[in-house]
Parts: structure tokens; sequence; C-alpha cells
């Protein structure tokens, strides 16, 4: 090949690295305004409101990642005098096999029309069962 072809090839190729690798870009804690720490696991997190509906959208990072299996995370919508009004959870996962300390969540809220304010907490981390041998 023409020298100025395998540039062009090579550059091709980066780019089009470069492009699969911002089109799965995880956010970063930086990107939400709400950060609730814990002991293992740490939420970063903003709210989404919409008719009927506020989801938390955001990141849990992990540390250390191979003592967690899973986080149970609780979006509660509390009332004028602070009074829970509404629950949901969900259950987050690792998003693959390569020990990841941040892994993305959504949980989905039905507004009673009550909430005043929204609040993001961890329920329960599953710690990692580790088989060790002789």
């Amino acid at each position: 090949m023409p020298r100025p072809v395998v540039r062009l090839a090579r550059f091709a190729l980066l780019l089009s690295l470069v492009g699969c690798a911002t089109a799965d870009r995880l956010p970063e804690p930086a990107d939400f305004p709400s950060h609730t720490p814990g002991e293992l696991v740490t939420l970063h997190w903003r709210i989404e409101r919409a008719e009927g509906a506020a989801t938390a959208v955001g990141v849990i990072e992990v540390g250390p990642v191979d003592r967690v299996a899973d986080v149970l995370v609780a979006l509660e919508g509390f009332d004028r005098v602070g009074r829970v009004v509404s629950r949901s959870t969900a259950l987050v996962t690792p998003r693959g096999f390569g020990g990841q300390p941040l892994w993305p969540f959504t949980v989905q809220l039905g507004r009673t029309g009550q909430e005043e304010r929204f609040a993001l907490r961890t329920v329960q981390v599953t710690p990692r069962v580790m088989r060790g041998g002789p």
C-alpha cells in the first residue's frame, strides 16, 4: 500500500476506536449533584421529575470492588412534615466482570403528588462470597 493510504487507514482506525470508547462512556461521580457516602459504597445521583414519576439516575462507587456482590438502593419521597409517602427500590449489580468500581443505576418512583423532596439511600450491601481452597 502507498504510504498515504496506510496513514489514512491508521487514522480511520484510531477515530473508530475513540468513537467506540466515548459512546459507551460511564458517567463519573462529578456528573451528579447529590452524593450519599456509605461504608462500602457511595451513591452519586440526581433526580429527574416527570408527570407522575420521579427517577433517580446515577452511579454507585464501589470500593473495594472484590468485596461487594450487589447493592439494594431505595428512592423515597417525603411530604412537607418529613413522612415517607412513596418508596421504590432497585437492586444494582456490576455491569460486567472486569471489576469496575462504578455501577450505573436507575430507580423509578410513582409519585403520589405529596412529595416535597426525595432522598436516595443504601438499604443493603451484599458481600461477595469468596471461595478459597487449602
